[in-house]
């Protein structure tokens, strides 16, 4: 794992938002507007969102939260017109399910 991948991963994991290389956007779930979810922003698209699987956080504590699932879109994938979408949902399943 890269920089880059241990970037957004830390990001998601700790419900932090950031704007990383390759038009990559994570907002937190402050951002977006759900307690218990954060999106995942590729070329200003939501391409998926993040749901948690503990409704509570401590945004002072900045712990590791464990993620129940992700919400992926399909729609939005296709409407970035390249593999960067598909690269970074890939990888999170990967990363976050194994």
């Amino acid at each position: 794992m890269d920089r880059f991948q241990t970037a957004i991963l830390e990001a998601i994991q700790k419900r932090r938002s950031g704007s990383f290389k390759n038009h990559v956007t994570i907002f937190n779930s402050t951002h977006s507007g759900n307690d218990f979810t954060s999106q995942v922003i590729v070329q200003d698209k939501v391409i998926a969102e993040i749901v948690y699987s503990q409704k509570f956080f401590d945004f002072t504590r900045g712990e590791i939260q464990q993620v129940e699932e992700i919400i992926v879109n399909e729609d939005a994938i296709q409407d970035c017109l390249g593999t960067q979408a598909r690269r970074v949902v890939n990888f999170l399943n990967k990363a976050l399910f194994v």
